[in-house]
């Protein structure tokens, strides 16, 4: 079978919210479809389901067939889709020297439990190490972190009595050290957890006027002392709020991408926020007058730890190169799309969503 492309690969993401979609093999070559119906117990294949070879198999069977280390997270996630604990789950598995690594995703439907899964490849192992490193840096940093950090908390709170000032300038680097390692972390559990169906979203109704206008004030707080101007453009086509999406992962998308313009946008510039009706959806703008990606950096810049060449005007640090990677993440996660586009100043920075 044909490895899918980076870009199919990409495209599988978790359904929306709640509502699980019917799962298509049409978009990818080399998938296998599977379905195990929860009240007859029968299931069905199309295509070459990784160790299945029958047509008729219940999902221990095919489980059986999985590298053992990974049979008891498979069979986890299996056991939770069938007493409604989660509606979706994605996991990357070796199925032995003949089947080898797949990407499988499966998901509760309609009665059913229902799979695609995805040839991988000689890239599989690379993903699986990739995953396994995201739950061990959340694992083996993050108590220890926090345990220090807490400490460092106490010591400023003079518990420790007062400190030589040459000290607490120290100390000081290490808790802003401490703390941006901390939000690091959080952005790759985040990214993580969204990117693999592992945390559900939080569908609502979102303000768009709302949600626009506090974007704009999180920048004039981040530009603060710079002369940044911002302005907010709501496309009048669209309707004053949007339904069914996670209200505050869209803020957070915002947000996000209103933090990079305020990092790059030049002292004195003007940085653009709207929001307009695109094919079937809404598109939300992030726009500044910075000085743009270099060549090749427009394929890269939603992937995670990339940073680009220009470190930006907005001084301090250039961040881990994970903000626009959960921009991504929480757009795909609702069915919707990222991208960036060339100005003739700077670059427009934006995301689609569904309209529901």
């Amino acid at each position: 079978m044909t490895a899918p492309s980076k870009e199919e690969l990409q495209t599988i993401t978790p359904a929306r919210g709640g509502e699980a979609a019917p799962l298509s093999l049409d978009s990818f070559e080399g998938a296998a479809l599977w379905r195990w119906d929860l009240g007859s117990g029968r299931g069905s294949a199309q295509g070459a389901w990784p160790g299945l070879e029958g047509t008729q198999a219940d999902p221990v069977g095919w489980v059986a067939q999985a590298d053992p280390a990974q049979r008891p997270e498979l069979l986890e996630l299996i056991g939770a889709l069938q007493a409604g604990r989660a509606k979706r789950g994605e996991v990357i598995a070796n199925f032995g020297p003949i089947w080898g690594w797949w990407r499988v995703r499966l998901q509760a439907r309609e009665g059913m439990i229902e799979g695609m899964a995805i040839e991988l490849g000689p890239q599989g192992e690379e993903l699986r190490r990739r995953d396994r490193l995201y739950a061990s840096l959340n694992h083996e940093l993050r108590s220890p972190l926090t345990t220090i950090l807490g400490s460092l908390d106490l010591v400023f709170s003079g518990m420790a009595g007062d400190l030589p000032e040459a000290v607490g300038a120290m100390l000081e680097v290490a808790r802003r050290g401490g703390d941006r390692l901390l939000r690091t972390l959080e952005y790759v559990r985040e990214i993580e957890a969204l990117a693999t169906g592992r945390r559900e979203l939080d569908l609502g109704g979102l303000d768009l006027a709302v949600a626009l206008e506090a974007a704009a004030a999180r920048g004039a707080r981040l530009g603060e002392g710079r002369g940044l101007q911002w302005e907010v453009q709501l496309d009048p086509a669209l309707g004053p709020s949007l339904s069914r999406v996670d209200s505050a992962r869209t803020q957070r998308a915002l947000s996000e991408l209103v933090e990079n313009a305020a990092r790059y946008a030049p002292d004195g510039g003007l940085v653009r926020i709207g929001a307009e009706a695109s094919a079937g959806g809404v598109r939300l703008w992030v726009e500044d007058e910075g000085p743009g990606l270099r060549p090749g950096e427009a394929e890269k810049v939603f992937e995670p730890f990339f940073r680009g060449e220009h470190r930006g005007f907005g001084g301090g640090s250039a961040g881990a190169g994970l903000g626009l990677s959960l921009v991504g993440v929480i757009a795909k996660a609702q069915g919707g799309e990222v991208g960036v586009e060339e100005r003739a100043a700077g670059s427009r920075f934006w995301l689609s969503l569904p309209m529901s």
